[in-house]
C-alpha cells in the first residue's frame, strides 16, 4: 500500500536531510515524499534538491508566500498526495525504520482508519533512539472524542491516516490556531467517529527545540482552550460547562510532563 508522507518545512536546513533519510530508511518502501516549503530563507530548499537527486520519490512543492505555520503546507501536501494512506512528519523529527510497516500491519489487523504512536523525546542533533518493542506484539489504545478533550495525545509526526478520509478535512489556517491546528483537526475527526487508535510504543523520535512554536505554555493554553470550546459547542453546548475542568486538566498535565516528570 502506497503511503504519501507530507513534510512541511521552513528554515529547516539543520535537520531536514536526517528527517527525509529516516523516511528513505523505512522497511516499507512503497511511499512518496511531499516536502512543502513555506518560503524558507536559509538553505533548506538547496538541501532538499540535493537529496532529491538520489531518489525520485521525493517531491518538492514551494509555496509562493510564507503562511506562518504548518497548516497550509500540510493542506497542500494532502491535495497533492496520491497514496492510499497519508502520514505527517515535521521537518525536525525522525521515524523508526519500522514505523510505516508496523502501523500498516496494525491498521489491517484492527480495521482502523487513523493511527498514531508514542514518541521518544530527545534534544540536540543526534538521537540515541531505541525502539521499545516486545517482539511483534504492540499494545494499543482506542481514542475517542471524550478522551481527546482532556489532552492531545496524538503526536502529529506519528499520524498515519487513510487519504480518502483526511482529504475531506483541512488544518485550520487561522493564525490563532498555529501550534494547535493539529489538535483541532484530531478532535474533528474523533467527533465524526473516525476509528482511531494509539500504539503504545514509540515509533518516532521527537526533537525538543528551545524555539518550538508550541513551547509557550500560557499562550498555548489559551489556544487549547479555544479549540476545546469550539469542539464542545459543535458536539453539545451543555458540555461547555466542563470547560474549566478540561482547562485545569491541560495545565496540570503540562506541568507534570514538562517539569515534574523530568525531575524523576
Amino acid at each position: 500500500m502506497k503511503v504519501s508522507v507530507v513534510i512541511p518545512t521552513f528554515n529547516a536546513e539543520r535537520y531536514i536531510t536526517a528527517t527525509i533519510e529516516s523516511v528513505l530508511n523505512q522497511s516499507h518502501q512503497d511511499f512518496e515524499i511531499l516536502v512543502v516549503d513555506d518560503c524558507s530563507t536559509d538553505n533548506t530548499v538547496k538541501y532538499i534538491r540535493e537529496i532529491m537527486l538520489s531518489d525520485s520519490r521525493i517531491n518538492l512543492i514551494e509555496l509562493d508566500d510564507n503562511t506562518g505555520g504548518p497548516a497550509t503546507p500540510r493542506n497542500t501536501g494532502i491535495k497533492n498526495a496520491s497514496g492510499e494512506w497519508l502520514a505527517f512528519l515535521d521537518a525536525d523529527d525522525l521515524w523508526s525504520p519500522e514505523k510505516l510497516s508496523v502501523q500498516l500491519t496494525i491498521a489491517k489487523e484492527c480495521n482502523v482508519d487513523f493511527l498514531c504512536s508514542k514518541t521518544y523525546d530527545f534534544k540536540g542533533d543526534k538521537s540515541s533512539y531505541v525502539n521499545e518493542y516486545c517482539g511483534n506484539k504492540f499494545r494499543t489504545k482506542t481514542l475517542n472524542f471524550r478522551s481527546l478533550l482532556f489532552k492531545n495525545v496524538i503526536p502529529t509526526s506519528s499520524v498515519l491516516v487513510r487519504r480518502d478520509i483526511i482529504a475531506k478535512y483541512n488544518f485550520n489556517r487561522d493564525k490563532g490556531y498555529v501550534a494547535v491546528e493539529d489538535y483541532a483537526l484530531w478532535l474533528e475527526l474523533a467527533r465524526d467517529n473516525i476509528r482511531m487508535i494509539k500504539i503504545l510504543s514509540p515509533l518516532i523520535a521527537y526533537r525538543i527545540l528551545p524555539g518550538s512554536i508550541s513551547r509557550g505554555k500560557l499562550k498555548q493554553a489559551r489556544k487549547v482552550a479555544r479549540v476545546i470550546t469550539k469542539a464542545l459547542q459543535k458536539e453539545n453546548k451543555l458540555l461547555t460547562l466542563f470547560m474549566p475542568v478540561l482547562f485545569l486538566s491541560y495545565i496540570v498535565q503540562s506541568i507534570y510532563f514538562r517539569l515534574l516528570k523530568k525531575a524523576m
